[in-house]
């Protein structure tokens, strides 16, 4: 240091020189400071020097104190590194909602050890002692900043989520989710090498991977098909319970269930459910079917004169009781059709009693019509009087 003072005030009494060569006039007391430079240098390196010489056992004395100071920080050192690595956050498995708390707690802590660090290092500085490193505090220092990458990103994408959670069902957009979700995990993949190998790294890939998987059945429980009863058995499923109101009914619901470790049951759920909807859709048809037709009747003449009134064409009719009972047939057979089933019954019986009737129906109005032209007019009434007279009344019948 005192050669570079010394060059500093030679270099300022050379340019005062060269002044004086080209006779700048310069004021005399800045003059006076620049001859007497050299002078005050000496004097203060002399009184330094005396005084450091002075100090000599104070120093000693404190040199003591340090490297007791420095080998009592050693040991704070080593049990703040065996703690960090026993206890710290990279040791909580699973749970990075605890990791986070924990690493809040030890940055703080390495926070107040790198200032008692400095300050030793000040004092080792000081007393030309060589500069303890501590590795153990580098080593803990350069973990601490990995993890700081790693949850900070956990907590950014747990916000996220959280947001995410708000949503009403009514409301989800599974784009959002699954863009959203995406681009954590590619910003996780843009790690170092050396970050994504920690295991605290890899839990938060196999969390947000977890979440992703569960984004398609999330959507397939949005289809349409899902009623309170699919809903009812997928809470007994998961054993979470929650109030299926549209008005209250959040994303928060079906994340609490951790849906990726259901994936069999959500599937089976939801293949009932759109199994179900086709029955429920195909009895709907039939009813819609039967509420729609109907028979037509029609005059029933012998050349100009109206003998009365008889059904026209069926086709249409038995083909709808053809088609509907081979469609019930098959609903009935439906390991699916359990939530229907009485409805089904119902309508085969009903079907079943209409093509009866029917049946019975045409028998009925062949024969009058065969029988009509046989006893109305003709010799045969006066031939066969009493089937004559029975054929009268069965008519009147007839035509009411």
């Amino acid at each position: 240091m005192s050669v570079d003072v010394e060059m500093q005030y030679r270099d300022i009494q050379e340019r005062y020189r060269t002044l004086g060569m080209y006779q700048i006039e310069v004021q005399a007391d800045e003059q006076s400071l620049c001859d007497n430079l050299e002078d005050q240098w000496l004097e203060l390196l002399s009184t330094t020097k005396s005084t450091d010489r002075s100090l000599v056992p104070v120093k000693k004395q404190f040199t003591k104190i340090t490297f007791k100071q420095v080998n009592d920080f050693t040991d704070v050192a080593s049990e703040f590194f065996k703690s960090f690595k026993q206890d710290g956050p990279s040791s909580v498995g699973a749970d990075l909602d605890h990791g986070l708390s924990v690493l809040k707690s030890y940055k703080q802590r390495q926070s107040e050890l790198e200032g008692e660090r400095g300050e030793l290092a000040k004092a080792e500085k000081l007393f030309d002692l060589q500069i303890t490193a501590f590795p153990e505090l580098l080593e803990v220092d350069k973990e601490i900043k990995a993890l700081d990458k790693i949850y900070s990103l956990y907590e950014e994408q747990k916000r996220t989520r959280e947001g995410w959670a708000n949503t009403l069902w009514a409301n989800l957009n599974m784009k959002t989710l699954s863009d959203g979700i995406e681009e954590y995990i590619k910003q996780l993949r843009k790690f170092p090498k050396e970050i994504k190998g920690m295991l605290v790294c890899q839990t938060l890939d196999e969390k947000m991977k977890e979440f992703k998987n569960s984004l398609p059945l999330i959507g397939n429980l949005k289809t349409e098909a899902m009623r309170d009863r699919h809903w009812e058995r997928l809470m007994s499923e998961t054993g979470k319970s929650f109030d299926m109101s549209p008005d209250t009914f959040t994303l928060a619901n079906l994340f609490s269930m951790e849906l990726h470790r259901f994936q069999e049951v959500i599937e089976d759920i939801v293949m009932s459910a759109n199994k179900e909807m086709s029955i429920e859709k195909g009895l709907g048809e039939v009813e819609e079917i039967w509420r729609d037709l109907k028979f037509t009747t029609l005059k029933y003449m012998k050349g100009t004169e109206e003998r009365g009134v008889i059904l026209g064409s069926i086709d249409d009719i038995l083909q709808a009781l053809d088609d509907n009972a081979m469609n019930l047939q098959s609903m009935s057979a439906s390991r699916y059709v359990m939530p229907f089933f009485e409805r089904v019954q119902r309508w085969e019986k009903s079907l079943s009693h209409v093509s009866e009737v029917v049946d019975v129906w045409m028998n009925v109005q062949r024969k009058w019509m065969y029988l009509e032209s046989i006893f109305i007019g003709g010799d045969i009434r006066t031939q066969l009087p009493e089937e004559a007279r029975k054929f009268d009344g069965l008519d009147k019948i007839f035509k009411k």
